[in-house]
Parts: structure tokens; C-alpha cells; sequence
């Protein structure tokens, strides 16, 4: 092969072990051996390192900055919900000593998540962490003395009703709880929304199993939260229909409806997911168990290299198609299947847009690859199919050229030992002459009656070459679809049968033609020879008469 190369252009090196001759190969993937070729390597870019340098430094400042900011955030909330709970306290009046015992262990929960992220924040320094300490044990008798004043029954002031200001805080408390309760509830949507969104992994099965066992643990969140939801809208309902109207009683009431709403979403939203999680591990064990199917018989039959030219060989190849056709009949269940668990999935994803409008990725990326795997599916039965008829084809020309060639060839073999062997009969008088003559044309009407049968056996030729090309060009155009991106060294070449048959066809052709050539040439030169002969004896006679006569005549003239 010979390649150009130019200024400029880019060549891939491949073997550079020869000191004077490189192993390179072009962008059109073309190898080939030419002389070393000069490298111009550029200097370093010292603006490009400057600037990535730059970079560098600008990521990590911005990654301390993150962190510094992730830090303070998370304290500056802890501060908040500290802070909430410290004023809600201080605001106590008697009343249910279940709002105590759950406001005194928000208290404390969010007073060590504070104490615990505040060390590391720039925001809050000793002071504030010395405040945040003493409002959490302020005031440590008050609350001791009215929550066991509230646990022996004893109401100081013999308050039965709640006043119109007890009332205003048991709906802040309530709305407290419940706002907490929606945080929750967003924290779980979130984060299963989050995993709707997340894109298909390298390791789809591992990710699925992985995602299903997270979810399952939001829903056992999930009914926690519902749980606690319950009670705390128990008790909001006994507060709404107090006689006494607070002017909180309206917000309380929104809220509430509002998180018993968002309750129902997300919870409806998880389960589904899971189920759509469950149907999609399905999905992904049968695609992968199709797609190894499918590769198997892409292989069997990209895997075929050489177009059979005996007739052994194409019932071979006949019983190999006739075996992968049968294996196919039994693999199409899990083609079948495959598509009914598609069916599955996209009635959950169905389901799950009631729920979530936001259209599923993962589910349009395995109806795109299944839909894709029944196309190549659909190919690779079409093939076997065509194959198979192609083979028929194919062998029924063969049959019909190695019938007429093999009768030929043995013919001519026959008749090429005959006319050896007539031209090596010696020649003894023009009679036996005569006999040879006769059967030499007799061969040769033969030979001109047998045209017909070399120029049938060339058509047949033709036929058959024909089917091997057709053959040959299906194993091609379907290997090269499966193998597209390969270099033109790495794919495998066919052997080709054609140009046998074409040698064999010259080869009988060039025999007959000799043979006729040959025969008709031994014929005249016969013809002449019996003409000499004949001619010599006409000769002889007359002279022997002559010679009669004159001895005849001689003595009368004495």
C-alpha cells in the first residue's frame, strides 16, 4: 500500500524500531512502512500554565470558601431552630403535658446539633455559645415545677378552659410542629425527586438495587413522619374546634390542610417509585439477559468467513442455520417477555405522572435500548432467514454446475485419450487411413455436438458465481454493520470461492478448445496424408502400367 504524506498532516506512529523506516499509519487507516519522519514538538505554553496554575489556586480558595460557608449555614440553622425552641418555652402557660415533653426534646435535640456545628463557624464565638447554653437550661425549676404540676393535675388559678391567650400558643405550637412535620416531608420529596432526576449509571442493576434499598428507607421515614402527623392533627383538629376563636386558627387550619396534602403526595410519589424501581430491576436483569442472547447469535453469524463450495459443506452450513433458526424460535420468548415488562414499566411510569409530571429519563432510555435490541433482533432472524434461502439457491446452482463440469472434464479426458491414442496408431496404407479418418471425424462431430453442453455449463458458471457473490455480499453487508467503526486491518477478510469457479470454467474451456484445435488439425493433416497416398499409388500404377506396355511393345519392334 502506498501512502502519501504531507506537510502537516497527522499520522498515528506505530512502530518506530527500524532507525530509517516507521511503521506509521493516516487518518484513513491506511498502514504502511515509510521513511522517519521529523517531529516538531512546540515549547511549553507558559500562558496555559500560568492560567491553569490560576485555576487551581482559584478552585481550592473556592472550595475553602464552600466549606467554611456549609459550616456557618449549618450552625446559623441550628441557631434558629434553637432559638425557636428557647422563645416557645419561655412563652409556656399550662396546658398538655404531651406539647411539653415534645417541646423540652426539640430543645435539646437542636441544642447539641448547635453545639455541635458552632466550634468550626466563624459566625458564632464563645458568647453566643455561652447564651445558647444558659436559655437552654433557663428557667431548669420553672419547667420542673409545672410539668409535675401538670402531672398530678393540679392547675394553678383553676384555669378548666383555656384562655384566648392558651389558645393563640397551642396554635403557634401546633403550627410549629406541623411546619417541622413539611420539612420532613420536603427533605423526603427532595431526596426522591432527586433520585427520578438522577441519570443512567455504567452499572445500571447495582444503582438500581442501590436506589430501591435508599427509597425503602425514606418510606420507612415516610410513615414516621405520617405517624406523628396523625397526632399532632388530632390534637390540631381538638384546638380548631374550640369555641374560642384565636386569630392564629385560620393559618393553623391552611397549614395543616396543606401538609396533610403534601403527606399524601409524597408518600403516593415514594410508593410508586419504588414499584417503578422494582419494574425497572426487572427490566434491566431481562435486558441484559437479551442482549447476551443477542450477542451470541450476532457473533454466530458475523463469525462465518468463507462461502462453502462443496456440497458437504453447504448441507453443513444449512444444519448450523437450520439449529441457530430453532435456538431463535426458543430465544423469542425472552424478546416477548422483555416487552410485556417494558408494558409493566411504562404503566407505573403512567402512574407516576399523576404524581410527578417531570417525564422519566431512565424509562425513555430502556424502551430507546429494547426498541433498539427488537431491531437488531428482527435482523438477525431476517438474516438467518435469508441465509437459508440464499444456501438453497446456491447449493441448487452447484448442483447444476458440478453435474455439467464434472461430466465435461471426465468427457474431455475420454476423448483427449482416444484422439492420443488414434495419433499414435501407426499409418499403414491409405484403406486403414481411410478407418482412422472416419473415426476421427466421427470425434470431432462429437466434440462439435458437445459445444452446446460447454457454453450450458458456462451459463450455469455464471449462475452459480452469481449466488456465491450474492452470498459473499450478505455475510459482508452484515458483518460490516456490526463491526462499522473498525480499521479496514482489523476486520477479517472473506475467502472468496468465485475466483475458483472462474478457474475452473477457463480451465475446462481452454481443454475443449485445445481438443477441437487439435482434432481439427489431425483431420487435415490426415486428409493430406491420404491424399498423398492416394496419390502416390495412382503414380505407382501408371507407372507399373507403363512399364507394362512398353515391355509388351519392345519385342515387336525387334
Amino acid at each position: 500500500m502506498e501512502i502519501t504524506v504531507h506537510r502537516g498532516d497527522d499520522c498515528t506512529l506505530l512502530n518506530n524500531s527500524q532507525p530509517y523506516k516507521w511503521k506509521v499509519r493516516n487518518p484513513k487507516g491506511g498502514e504502511a512502512t515509510m521513511p522517519s519522519v521529523c517531529f516538531l514538538v512546540p515549547p511549553t505554553n507558559k500562558e496555559a500554565v500560568e492560567s491553569v496554575t490560576e485555576l487551581d489556586g482559584g478552585l481550592k480558595k473556592m472550595f475553602v470558601l464552600w466549606q467554611r460557608l456549609h459550616v456557618d449555614m449549618k450552625s446559623l440553622l441550628s441557631w434558629q431552630y434553637l432559638m425557636r425552641d428557647i422563645q416557645h418555652i419561655s412563652s409556656w402557660n399550662f396546658f398538655m403535658v404531651e406539647e411539653y415533653r415534645l417541646a423540652l426534646k426539640n430543645l435539646e435535640l437542636h441544642y447539641q446539633n448547635f453545639m455541635k456545628d458552632s466550634p468550626d463557624s466563624e459566625m458564632f464565638g464563645a458568647d453566643d455559645r455561652l447564651q445558647a447554653e444558659n436559655g437552654f437550661q433557663w428557667p431548669g425549676s420553672t419547667k420542673t415545677i409545672l410539668v409535675q404540676s401538670l402531672e398530678q393535675g393540679h392547675v394553678p388559678g383553676g384555669a378548666e378552659n383555656l384562655s384566648g391567650e392558651q389558645d393563640e400558643t397551642l396554635c403557634k405550637t401546633y403550627m410549629s410542629q406541623i411546619r417541622d412535620l413539611r420539612l420532613r416531608l420536603e427533605s423526603c420529596e427532595n431526596r426522591t425527586v432527586s433520585r427520578l432526576r438522577h441519570p443512567v449509571d455504567k452499572e445500571p442493576l447495582q444503582a438500581c438495587t442501590q436506589r430501591a434499598s435508599d427509597q425503602k428507607q425514606v418510606q420507612i421515614e415516610l410513615e414516621s413522619i405520617k405517624k406523628d402527623l396523625g397526632k399532632v392533627a388530632t390534637q390540631t383538629e381538638s384546638v380548631l374546634a374550640s369555641p374560642q376563636a384565636s386569630g392564629s386558627m385560620p393559618l393553623l387550619r391552611s397549614e395543616l390542610d396543606a401538609t396533610l396534602k403534601k403527606m399524601d403526595h409524597v408518600y403516593s410519589l415514594s410508593s410508586v417509585y419504588i414499584d417503578k424501581l422494582k419494574t425497572i430491576d426487572v427490566v434491566i436483569r431481562s435486558t441484559q439477559e437479551a442482549e447476551e442472547g443477542l450477542k451470541k447469535f450476532e457473533g454466530q453469524l458475523r463469525n462465518v468467513n468463507k462461502v462453502p463450495a462443496e456440497e458437504k459443506e453447504v448441507k453443513a452450513h444449512l444444519s448450523q442455520l437450520k439449529k441457530l433458526c430453532e435456538d431463535a424460535d426458543k430465544e423469542q420468548a425472552t424478546f416477548e417477555r422483555l416487552d410485556q415488562e417494558l408494558q409493566k414499566a411504562a404503566a407505573v411510569h403512567d402512574r407516576m405522572r399523576s404524581v410527578h409530571s417531570e417525564r422519566d429519563a431512565e424509562l425513555e432510555h430502556y424502551r430507546s435500548l429494547i426498541t433498539n435490541m427488537q431491531e437488531r433482533w428482527q435482523a438477525v432472524s431476517a438474516q438467518i432467514d435469508l441465509r437459508q434461502r440464499e444456501l438453497d439457491n446456491l447449493a441448487h446452482q452447484m448442483k447444476l454446475y458440478r453435474d455439467s463440469y464434472d461430466w465435461l472434464i471426465t468427457w474431455a479426458a475420454d476423448a483427449k485419450q482416444r484422439q492420443e491414442k488414434s495419433c499414435a496408431a501407426p499409418i499403414r496404407g491409405a484403406s486403414m487411413l481411410k478407418d482412422q479418418l472416419a473415426q476421427e471425424k466421427k470425434l470431432l462431430q462429437e466434440i462439435e455436438k458437445n459445444k452446446d453442453k460447454v457454453d450450458e455449463c458456462q451459463k450455469y458458471a455464471k449462475s452459480y458465481i452469481d449466488a456465491v457473490k450474492d452470498y459473499e455480499l450478505q455475510l459482508v453487508t452484515y458483518k460490516a454493520l456490526g463491526e462499522p467503526l473498525a480499521s479496514p486491518a482489523k476486520k477479517s477478510k472473506m475467502d472468496s470461492v468465485s475466483d475458483n469457479i472462474i478457474q475452473e470454467y477457463v480451465n475446462l474451456r481452454t481443454r475443449y478448445s485445445e481438443l477441437l484445435t487439435l482434432m481439427s488439425q489431425y483431420i487435415i493433416f490426415i486428409t493430406d496424408t491420404q491424399r498423398r497416398l492416394e496419390d502416390e499409388e495412382v503414380s505407382y500404377t501408371w507407372r507399373s502400367s507403363f512399364s507394362r506396355s512398353n515391355s509388351n511393345t519392345a519385342p515387336g519392334l525387334k
